[in-house]
């Protein structure tokens, strides 16, 4: 185990909470491009580590991108929390990313063993 988790500030009762996170492996953990919420960079998916944004109700596009840019579209409520896995693959030439939604229970589970960071 890094570092269990610490205890996030809790979440305000008018935002939603997008936690993403990337598990420790040794595969691709040089690479951590920026990961974008409607073209603003909010973080970069570190080996190891998770973050979270906190955000107005609504729909926003998360991107990311290498050697081919991801999209996945996420839509959020007030009080909500949603948990985004960050999966690095073979690229032709470097690592290809993927955004996978994933169950509350899981992604709970796999963040307890990672750092909490922040850019």
């Amino acid at each position: 185990m890094i570092n269990a988790m610490p205890t996030p500030p809790p979440l305000a009762k008018d935002k939603g909470r997008i936690y993403f996170y990337r598990l420790a492996k040794v595969w691709g953990a040089a690479l951590y491009p920026k990961i974008r919420l409607n073209g603003e960079a909010i973080g970069k998916p570190i080996s190891g580590r998770v973050f979270f944004e906190d955000v107005d109700p609504g729909t926003y596009e998360i991107t990311i991108k290498t050697e081919v840019l991801r999209k996945r579209v996420i839509t959020i409520s007030a009080g909500q929390t949603q948990y985004i896995r960050i999966l690095v693959g073979l690229g032709w030439l470097i690592g290809r990313f993927r955004l996978e939604f994933v169950a509350p229970e899981i992604a709970k589970t796999e963040m307890q063993e990672l750092m909490l960071a922040r850019d």
